[in-house]
């Protein structure tokens, strides 16, 4: 989280400045090589400096890799497939989420277990990043839509344009585009109200083997992400799919919003009090539900943050929202991971007002959703 705050522009940069091929499969490298590191601090005595630059470097590399979805679905897709495609770019991420709780609660038993996770690890990462470094291209031979075309002619002119000798004052004025979705008062309130509820989310499920502390299927926790995560999959797949068949993209977004405010405080109402808590499916039920607000609500966000600042680059409007959602996150996890020692109540509470207050500025979200050149 902290790397990726000042990592992400760079990122952005490099996805807007020379394609996604290339950031893509820089970041796939770097992720590729990060693992292998992990594995080689493990195996060499438990050298925790290994073990971290490893984890440094993977976390660079998502740099690169969680901005590219809306990037994505705009050179490859058209106008009314957008939606779909940029949740089916960001749930991957999210698959990989599930499959990394699934396997450490199926594999990590003991110490000597975690090597065996790691080394699982690489070997998915590394077939992965060479179909990225392989297969991966900027754009289709045919432009999907009249914006993938504009934009397709405009890379081409600046590439077949003579060259230019630029001052540190023409350079330092071409990043004033970085700085225009912060003209856009609904982007701003997009920002905090995505952020926020996203960061406290990330710090709930931080922090759910203490909250679920004392309880007879606290080593469960595992399976519970597993659930949040798949369900948080379907749920995103199926707003897209209803933002793209309406074209009101800008409600389906205020509905995951107040959607993910109720299924917080119903996941609130089951972790306080133990008559619910003892009622097993019920955590999980009140998991899936809190999963597919707050993933749906993940896939919206940067699809209609794309769309609010048009022309920006995709990249840049999804660095913005991905940002707020990493600083608001280690924020939440700081403060609700010392709160839930005290009180398990009072973290639980403080989690869902946030949540409800902040995202409540996203129902002053007016701005118009612009996909065309």
């Amino acid at each position: 989280m902290i790397v990726f705050i000042p990592g992400s522009p760079i990122g952005s940069f490099v996805l807007d400045k020379f394609g996604m091929r290339v950031g893509v499969g820089f970041g796939a490298v770097l992720n590729t090589l990060g693992v292998w590191v992990r594995v080689l601090g493990c195996l060499t005595d438990g050298l925790f400096s290994l073990v971290f630059l490893g984890q440094t470097l993977c976390a660079v590399a998502q740099c690169f890799l969680l901005s590219t979805p809306p990037k994505l679905a705009s050179s490859w897709f058209s106008d009314n497939e957008q939606s779909k495609s940029v949740a089916i770019g960001s749930l991957f991420n999210w698959l990989g989420v599930a499959i990394g709780f699934f396997l450490s609660s199926l594999i990590v038993k003991q110490n000597p277990d975690m090597i065996k996770l790691l080394i699982i690890h690489s070997i998915i990462c590394t077939v992965t990043g060479l179909l990225a470094v392989v297969c991966f291209r900027n754009r289709p031979p045919t432009p999907p839509s009249s914006s993938a075309n504009d934009a397709a002619i405009e890379e081409e002119k600046i590439a077949s344009a003579p060259s230019v000798k630029h001052t540190w004052k023409t350079r330092l004025l071409s990043l004033g585009v970085y700085l225009k979705p912060l003209q856009s008062k609904s982007f701003i309130l997009l920002v905090f109200g995505f952020g926020s509820s996203q960061g406290m989310f990330y710090a709930i499920s931080t922090v759910l083997d203490q909250l679920l502390k004392e309880h007879p299927y606290q080593n469960e926790v595992g399976y519970i992400g597993v659930v949040m995560t798949l369900a948080g999959i379907v749920g995103a797949m199926l707003f897209s799919v209803l933002a793209d068949a309406t074209g009101r993209y800008v409600l389906v977004l205020k509905l995951s919003f107040i959607g993910l405010i109720i299924s917080f405080l119903l996941f609130t109402l089951i972790l306080q009090f133990d008559a619910l808590l003892s009622i097993k499916p019920l955590i999980y039920i009140g998991g899936a539900i809190l999963g597919i607000m707050a993933t749906s609500n993940l896939t919206l966000s940067l699809d209609v943050g794309v769309g609010a600042v048009h022309p920006v680059p995709e990249a840049t409007s999804a660095a913005y929202l991905l940002n707020s959602a990493q600083a608001f996150g280690i924020l939440f996890i700081i403060m609700i991971g010392e709160l839930v020692k005290r009180s398990r109540v009072l973290s639980l509470w403080l989690g869902f007002g946030i949540t409800a207050v902040f995202s409540c500025l996203v129902m002053f979200f007016n701005a118009k959703i612009n996909r065309s050149g």
